[in-house]
């Protein structure tokens, strides 16, 4: 949480805890130019740290704290993600990378998940209640005495 201070024309904000973060509008600014600009292979949010000079962990903090952080990397994220897909589609890039990024980083999968139930519960597994249960299990155990008893 941030404490906004107003002094002349400079807005300091304060951390609750007490020393002062470094975002300022100028650290929005260099994340917003950094996002528009064309990159000679993908954005990384690890580039992003190089060009602001903090630690990752800053850069999710401030994205959890500063909704127009947050949607400067979206912007990062989304055009990283597009230009990984693009470039792989025609070849460019090496497909396992490319699977890893769009898998760790946007949520992408190869996997399949099978839906096993029926739009009309048809296939639905039919409920027990306890007193059915009960009664199932004795029937089974009645039967497997009763095949003992013939193999004697």
């Amino acid at each position: 949480m941030c404490l906004h201070i107003t002094t002349c024309a400079c807005i300091i904000m304060v951390m609750a805890g007490g020393r002062p973060t470094d975002y300022s509008s100028e650290m929005l600014k260099k994340t917003l130019d950094y996002a528009n600009r064309e990159h000679e292979v993908i954005p990384k949010i690890e580039e992003l740290v190089i060009v602001l000079g903090v630690q990752k962990s800053t850069i999710y903090l401030w994205e959890k704290e500063h909704k127009e952080f947050s949607n400067a990397l979206d912007i990062i994220r989304a055009k990283q993600a597009c230009k990984v897909l693009d470039r792989s589609l025609v070849g460019e890039y090496n497909p396992t990378i490319a699977k890893l990024i769009l898998g760790n980083n946007h949520g992408y999968s190869d996997r399949v998940q099978q839906d096993h139930t029926s739009s009309d519960g048809s296939m639905s597994p039919a409920s027990v209640d306890d007193k059915e249960l009960a009664r199932r299990l004795v029937f089974m155990l009645q039967e497997q005495i009763n095949q003992q008893n013939k193999d004697v």
